[in-house]
């Protein structure tokens, strides 16, 4: 099954959750089985919207990307797609988000130590040797618009839904490094 993001905003979407598999792909054709909209471009499906979500999840979500699911949410979703003859999804291992170290910063890309081993990442203004940062993995899907390519990227807050002036979002030093930063907020 291919990577994907789940999206829900009862703002801006009304009670529709919203999975995207390719954000470099454009939207050409949909179509509706009960309340799964499937959502293809050229027969390959880009995405699936789930209508009336609310009367199967109780969904706290004050802002938009679901950053990882746990597996009664997958399997509450995967018994939806496959009602409506969809492709279900696989659970995830991680959130693709981890904690990670600033090591050292080149011309062209950052290095960024996750503890067992280092990573590239992007150019960040703002990153400086020693910053404990959220470091999204490359495959991972940031804000359904952009997927992390061969660089991994580090995080400001409005990657992470948290509120703040859009800059690098610093750790304190209690940070364990090469941890999956969700997985702390799930207790």
């Amino acid at each position: 099954m291919k990577d994907y993001g789940i999206f829900y905003s009862y703002k801006d979407k009304g009670d529709s959750l919203v999975i995207v598999f390719d954000t470099d792909k454009e939207f050409i054709d949909e179509k509706v089985n009960g309340r799964v909209h499937i959502y293809y471009d050229n027969d390959i499906v880009i995405g699936y919207k789930i209508d009336s979500i609310k009367e199967f999840l109780k969904i706290k979500n004050g802002g938009e990307k679901i950053f990882f699911p746990n597996a009664v949410f997958i399997d509450v979703i995967n018994s939806i797609l496959i009602n409506a003859k969809c492709e279900p999804l696989e659970p995830r291992d991680n959130s693709g988000y981890f904690i990670g170290q600033v090591k050292d910063i080149k011309e062209d890309k950052i290095i960024v130590s996750l503890g067992s081993k280092d990573i590239n990442a992007s150019i960040c203004l703002g990153a400086n040797v020693g910053d404990k940062v959220v470091v999204a993995l490359p495959g991972t899907m940031i804000n359904g618009r952009t997927k992390v390519k061969e660089l991994a990227h580090i995080c400001i807050d409005k990657d992470l839904n948290a509120e703040g002036d859009n800059n690098i979002l610093l750790l304190d030093k209690d940070a364990v490094i090469g941890e999956d930063f969700f997985t702390l907020e799930v207790k």
